[in-house]
């Protein structure tokens, strides 16, 4: 495989720019490619990044690019749906746990 040199730490500076020089997006891109319709609520294509692992998913509609939406795009739908739109204050209540004096049936 043409990345394995990539895992060696005895090349010099030269020889790495070298075999960059030589690498191309398509030696590394990534072959299956998950798309989605721009139909697909946020939360499937939340779910669809997370379960692939991948941070990007491309949405066609009658087989052409029409967008992309992107874990930056998803987790700022989810902040402002829990109303985080800009600072935030954290509220915590701390409770004694009075549940040994409570009457048992």
């Amino acid at each position: 495989m043409i990345l394995s040199w990539l895992h060696t730490t005895t090349l010099s500076a030269h020889e790495l720019n070298y075999l960059l020089r030589q690498l191309s997006v398509e030696t590394i891109m990534v072959k299956k490619i998950i798309t989605i319709t721009p139909g697909t609520t946020i939360e499937r294509a939340g779910r669809i990044m997370q379960e692939n692992r991948i941070s990007a998913l491309p949405a066609m509609e009658d087989n052409k690019l029409v967008g992309i939406i992107t874990t930056t795009d998803v987790m700022g739908v989810l902040l402002r749906a829990m109303g985080i739109n800009g600072e935030s204050t954290r509220f915590v209540v701390l409770v004694e746990d009075l549940s040994p004096y409570l009457p048992t049936q």
